[in-house]
C-alpha cells in the first residue's frame, strides 16, 4: 500500500534533515581535528606569555623582598644606634646635673667662702697696717714702712673683683639644669621613635612574610602551567576525542532519521492514522 503524498512529504522532509545533519556532524567533526593545532599553537602562546607575567612578577617579588631586606638591616643598625645614645645621653644628662650641683653649690660656696675670708684678713690687714704706720712714724724705732699700696687695699680689691662670680656660677648652673632637661627630653624621643622603628620594622617583617606567600603561589602556578603546556596535546586530544565521540552519536541519530524518510519515501513502511483505525 502506498502512503499518502503527505506521508511521503514528510519522508522528504526527514531525509533533507537527516541529510544535513549528518553532514554537520561530519563538518563539525573534521573541524575539530583541522582547528587542533592552531588551537595547540595559540594556546602554547597564551601559556608562554602567562609564564612571562608570573616570571616577571616574581623578578618584581624579590626586587621588592631585597628592598625591604636592606631596609629592615638600616633600622636595625638605626634602632642600635638609638640605643647606644641612650646611654650616652643618660650619662651627659647625669654629669650635666652633677656638674650644675657642683658649680652651683660647691664652687659657689667656695667662692662666697674665700671672698669673706678675704674680707676678714682685709679687717686684719689694716690693723696691722695702721700699726705698722705708727711705728714708722716713730724716728727713734726707725720702721721703713711705705708701702704703694697697703695690703688691706689689695685684698680689698681682691674680695670685690669676686662679687659677680656666685651669680655667674648660679646661671651656669641654671644654664646646666635646662641643658640637662634638654638632654633628657631629647633621649625621651629618641626612645619614643626607636619604638616606632621597632612597629616599623615588624611591619616589614609582615610585608616580607606576605611576599613570601606570594612567592609560593606564583611558584605554584608555574608549576602547573608547566604541566599543562607538557600535557596539552594529551589534553586536547581526549576533548577532541569526546567531542568527537558526541558528534558522531548525533550523526548516527540523524541517519536513523533519514533512513526513516527513505522509508516513507519508499513506501516501505505503511503509517496508519487513528481515524482510520477507528472508522475500521
Amino acid at each position: 500500500m502506498k502512503n499518502s503524498p503527505g506521508v511521503r512529504l514528510w519522508g522528504k522532509v526527514y531525509i533533507l534533515l537527516g541529510a544535513l545533519g549528518i553532514l554537520f556532524c561530519i563538518a563539525v567533526i573534521a573541524a575539530i581535528w583541522l582547528v587542533k593545532p592552531n588551537l595547540e599553537n595559540s594556546a602554547n602562546g597564551a601559556l608562554d606569555s602567562f609564564d612571562d607575567v608570573l616570571q616577571t612578577t616574581q623578578d618584581g617579588i624579590l626586587v621588592l623582598d631585597s628592598t625591604l631586606e636592606n631596609t629592615n638591616s638600616n633600622l636595625q643598625v638605626l634602632i642600635s644606634l638609638i640605643e647606644n645614645l641612650d646611654g650616652t645621653f643618660g650619662s651627659i644628662t647625669e654629669s650635666l646635673e652633677s656638674s650644675g650641683a657642683l658649680i652651683g653649690d660647691d664652687i659657689r660656696l667656695t667662692i662666697i667662702e674665700s671672698q669673706n675670708a678675704l674680707s676678714s684678713a682685709s679687717a686684719s690687714a689694716e690693723i696691722i697696717h695702721k700699726t705698722l704706720s705708727f711705728l714708722a712714724s716713730i724716728p727713734l724705732i726707725g720702721v721703713d714702712y711705705e708701702p704703694d699700696v697697703p695690703l688691706h687695699l689689695s685684698l680689698d680689691q681682691m674680695a670685690g673683683s669676686m662679687d659677680d662670680i656666685p651669680e655667674s656660677l648660679e646661671s651656669i648652673e641654671q644654664s646646666l639644669v635646662v641643658t640637662a632637661d634638654g638632654v633628657t627630653l631629647l633621649n625621651d624621643d629618641l626612645l619614643v621613635l626607636s619604638q616606632d622603628l621597632e612597629k616599623f620594622e615588624s611591619d616589614i617583617e609582615d610585608a616580607q612574610v606576605v611576599l613570601e606567600e606570594y612567592d609560593n603561589i606564583i611558584s605554584r602556578m608555574e608549576r602547573t602551567s608547566g604541566k599543562l603546556q607538557n600535557n596539552l596535546n594529551k589534553y586536547l586530544i581526549i576533548a577532541n576525542l569526546f567531542l568527537t565521540g558526541i558528534f558522531f552519536w548525533l550523526g548516527v541519530a540523524q541517519s536513523n532519521v533519514l533512513l526513516q524518510g527513505i522509508a516513507y519515501v519508499n513506501d516501505e513502511v505503511e503509517v496508519v492514522n487513528l481515524s482510520d483505525v477507528r472508522r475500521e
